[in-house]
């Protein structure tokens, strides 16, 4: 409860409830299922506490914008599928806490904005905080950048220690992949990966790759390992060299799902479809076309959260810091079932 103002907030009506404010949420946008019986205990919450977001909005507005920020660090000019399901859930936090977005592409990577464009973006005066979705990172010089405006920025699927963030449990995703296939019996892995050392959850998905084969006592050298890049021609030639090894593996994981598509190319060219399981990251719509079996992102409940996160770190002078993983789920489709 707000002590300055005694009015409740999206976050008191989950702690009574005992459920996330992500399901609060749901029942004010109608977004998303909730079960009909929380459903109805929240509402009956929500009345008794006399929990209203407009009422939000008015004390708030005598010290803030009322705005957030939505920083990209994207080298595109479309708008994909990552990216779309992210703002979905954005839009969805920001509706459910009256907050207003602002959205903005900084149009290339953090670490090459000057220092002056960085500090006048940071500091933007018409914004509260900032959700920063960055998906190429200098992991080595994120923390110095963003050191001095981290009491109002949330990463938003980008994971590091320093600083605070919203993501998928990559590591614990990726644990899940291995453990399924050594439970399958399948021990020697091979591992497709993206832009280690520049692309944040490539690093992490590696990082729960290499924990997995450790924790199961599998067989590993670097040459199961194909340093790729997040595309369709990078997953056929990952494929090709790790098939044609002198003891190629009897499984693979792909670090995303465009990775996987080109791998399973390769696969079907060999006649190996059936005899060699895939798994990929993402469940991009690609995966399920192709039966693609894959580790699914939350991406829309990662946008919500990451709104709530980032009000709720606005809201307290001293904040520990946040890391809010969500969990992944495993999908299985034809390349993993036979």
């Amino acid at each position: 409860m707000n002590k300055n103002t005694l009015r409740p907030t999206i976050f008191d009506v989950a702690k009574k409830v005992k459920v996330s404010p992500a399901m609060v949420s749901r029942v004010l946008t109608g977004r998303g299922y909730v079960k009909k019986t929380k459903k109805e205990l929240i509402q009956k919450t929500i009345e008794k506490m006399q929990f209203y977001p407009s009422a939000i909005a008015q004390n708030l507005r005598k010290q803030k914008t009322l705005t957030l920020g939505l920083y990209l660090c994207w080298p595109y000019s479309s708008v994909n599928f990552f990216l779309q399901n992210i703002l979905i859930g954005i839009l969805d936090g920001c509706t459910a806490t009256k907050y207003q977005l602002l959205v903005t592409n900084l149009g290339e990577r953090l670490d090459q904005l000057s220092p002056i464009n960085r500090h006048k973006f940071f500091n933007d005066t018409r914004v509260d905080g900032i959700l920063l979705l960055a998906p190429y990172l200098q992991q080595s010089k994120l923390y110095p950048i963003l050191q001095p405006y981290m009491q109002r920025v949330m990463l938003v699927c980008a994971q590091n220690k320093y600083l605070n963030f919203v993501d998928s449990d990559q590591v614990h995703g990726i644990y899940q992949v291995v453990e399924f296939l050594v439970q399958q019996g399948y021990r020697r892995i091979g591992f497709l990966s993206g832009e280690i050392s520049l692309v944040s959850n490539a690093d992490t998905r590696f990082r729960g790759f290499k924990q997995a084969i450790k924790k199961f006592n599998l067989p590993w050298n670097a040459s199961l390992r194909w340093k790729g890049s997040f595309n369709f021609n990078s997953g056929k030639e990952g494929a090709s060299y790790l098939l044609g090894l002198k003891n190629p593996p009897t499984a693979l994981i792909a670090s995303n799902d465009a990775l996987a598509a080109g791998a399973q190319e390769i696969l079907k060219l060999k006649h190996l479809e059936k005899k060699i399981p895939l798994i990929g990251v993402d469940d991009h719509p690609l995966a399920g076309s192709r039966g693609l079996s894959t580790l699914k992102q939350p991406f829309q409940e990662i946008g919500r959260q990451s709104v709530f996160e980032l009000i709720q770190l606005l809201q307290s002078s001293n904040q520990p810091l946040i890391h809010h993983l969500l969990p992944m789920e495993l999908i299985h489709r034809e390349t993993s079932l036979f």
